[in-house]
C-alpha cells in the first residue's frame, strides 16, 4: 500500500484545506479504502523568501523523516517551496509531485490547442523567481503576471487575511482576478495555496485554476486511488 508524505506548515490553514480534499476527493466508502497518510506540520521551517540553503536543508531533514516513516510519495502543499523542488528530489529515491508542473500540464490539458494567455497569482518570491512563468512557457502559453500595485494587494491577502486571520475576503480577491482577465489572462493559476482558500469557500469561475487542488488529484492517484474531484 502506498503511503502519503505531507509537507505542511507552509502554512497550516493551507495544509489542513489540503488534507481535508485528499479525504473527501478520495473514492472511498470505509475507512481502509482511504490513503494512509503522515502529514509533518513544520510551521516553523524558514519564511521560503528567506536564506535559502537554510530553507533547503530543513526541508530535506523533513523528507529524510518521511523516508523513515514510510511515505512512499511525497508532496508539498506550498507553491513557493517549489524553489527546493530540484535539491529535494536530488536526496531521495522516493517519488516528490511537482506541483508546478503538475499544474502547468493541468492548464495545457484544458485549454487544448488554443494559444492561451496565462495569469499567475502567487507570492512575490513564486513570481520572481519565474516558477509559473518557466512551466508555463514549457506548454507553450504567453505569461502574464501582475503589475506592482497589484502583486502587493496579492500579498496583503495572502499575509494579512489568509494567513493571519484564516480567511480572506473575496471581494479584494475577484477584484484581482478581473484585472486579470482584462489584462488579457484566458486562464488564471491560483499559484498560492493561501489562495486557495477562496475555492473552498467561493464557487470562482472555470478559468480559474487551482493549483492546490491539481496537487490533491495528482497525489491521489499516485497512491492508487480514484479521485472524485472536478478536475
Amino acid at each position: 500500500m502506498k503511503k502519503l508524505g505531507i509537507i505542511g506548515g507552509m502554512g497550516p490553514k493551507a495544509t489542513a484545506i489540503f488534507f481535508d480534499r485528499i479525504v473527501t476527493r478520495t473514492e472511498a466508502t470505509t475507512d481502509q479504502e482511504h490513503i494512509e497518510a503522515v502529514i509533518l506540520n513544520c510551521s516553523t521551517i524558514p519564511n521560503r523568501s528567506s536564506e535559502m540553503s537554510t530553507t533547503t536543508n530543513r526541508l530535506l531533514t523533513e523528507i529524510d523523516n518521511l523516508q523513515m516513516l514510510g511515505a512512499t510519495v511525497i508532496v508539498m502543499p506550498c507553491n513557493t517551496a517549489h524553489v527546493h523542488y530540484e535539491n529535494m528530489q536530488a536526496h531521495t529515491k522516493i517519488k516528490i509531485v511537482n506541483m508546478i508542473d503538475e499544474t502547468a500540464k493541468h492548464v495545457n490539458t484544458i485549454a487544448g490547442k488554443k494559444r492561451a494567455t496565462v495569469g499567475v497569482l502567487a507570492t512575490d518570491t513564486t513570481i520572481k523567481t519565474g516558477l509559473y512563468s518557466t512551466a508555463l512557457k514549457k506548454q507553450g502559453f504567453n505569461v502574464i503576471e501582475p503589475d506592482l500595485e497589484t502583486q502587493k494587494k496579492v500579498m496583503h491577502i495572502i499575509y494579512e487575511q489568509v494567513k493571519k486571520t484564516g480567511k480572506g475576503n473575496i471581494e479584494d480577491f475577484m477584484q484581482i482576478v478581473n484585472h486579470m482577465t482584462e489584462s488579457g489572462a484566458d486562464y488564471i493559476v491560483i499559484g498560492c495555496t493561501e489562495l486557495s482558500y477562496f475555492f473552498e469557500y467561493h464557487p470562482l469561475p472555470d478559468y480559474c485554476v487551482d493549483a492546490m487542488e491539481v496537487l490533491v488529484k495528482i497525489a491521489i492517484q499516485n497512491c492508487d486511488k480514484n479521485y472524485t474531484g472536478k478536475y
